[in-house]
């Protein structure tokens, strides 16, 4: 497969996941989510697809060397394994359910009960919970993929910019997380208001919508929210940058 057929081959994983794409028009320079105005689980998305039809794997800490077609292509083309180590690619054609991997992997006992875990539990910091989350979902989707992908489909449409902007509704999906008390609703919703362009100011402001209508319950998932956005604007995620 040489260069072309491979930016095609991703261009099409890509449509599977932004149906309205059209070819002509995507600078493979740009960064894909800016021009695309996709958000984290459509990334997701788009990486699943890359390891079930190219059997490449794109960890958390490489997302920024994919932001771009090109980006993404180069890296592809230098983590491709080599002939005959995995099955051939499928045709490009309409992708299919994604691939289930390790069945019953780490299955809890039936009728156990686990409390329920907190970011320090999780890795400590807000941004490992987000990419922590990143991978469970990368999981589930490949064991559920059906279900996860229309989730996500959901999810894209909704948060899409029209009458209101998609920073509006980030902040509304974080206020909503905060009131139903929510740490990952927490961690996702504060990076993407923030990738969306949300100001800190925004974000204390949304914090306090929740504790308005939330009460007591909001106020301490408000107060993890603002460890959120502090651990965040720490790791480098300002308005409006990826991460």
């Amino acid at each position: 497969m040489n260069d072309s057929e491979l930016r095609d081959v991703l261009v099409h994983l890509l449509g599977d996941v932004v149906p309205e794409l059209d070819p002509a028009t995507l600078d493979p320079d740009v960064d894909l989510r800016d021009q695309l105005d996709v958000d984290s689980m459509d990334l997701l998305h788009f990486l699943l697809n890359i390891d079930k039809e190219l059997h490449v794997d794109v960890p958390e800490s490489d997302y920024g060397k994919v932001s771009t077609l090109n980006k993404c292509a180069a890296y592809v083309r230098a983590h491709l394994p080599a002939e005959g180590d995995s099955a051939p690619m499928h045709a490009v054609a309409a992708a299919p359910a994604l691939v289930p991997s390790g069945a019953g992997a780490g299955r809890r006992s039936r009728g156990a009960k686990a409390a329920k875990p907190t970011p320090s539990e999780q890795d400590g910091t807000y941004p490992r919970l987000y990419a922590r989350l990143q991978g469970l979902l990368g999981g589930l989707q490949r064991e559920l993929p059906e279900p996860v992908k229309a989730f996500a489909q959901l999810h894209r449409q909704t948060v899409a910019s029209g009458a209101l902007e998609a920073k509006t509704k980030e902040l509304m999906a974080l206020a909503i997380g905060i009131a139903l008390r929510c740490n990952g609703c927490v961690a996702y919703h504060v990076h993407d208001a923030l990738r969306a362009g949300a100001s800190r100011q925004e974000v204390l402001e949304t914090i306090g919508v929740a504790l308005m209508m939330g009460g007591g319950p909001a106020l301490v998932y408000g107060a993890e929210a603002f460890e959120a956005l502090g651990q965040f604007e720490a790791a480098g995620l300002a308005a409006g940058e990826g991460g």
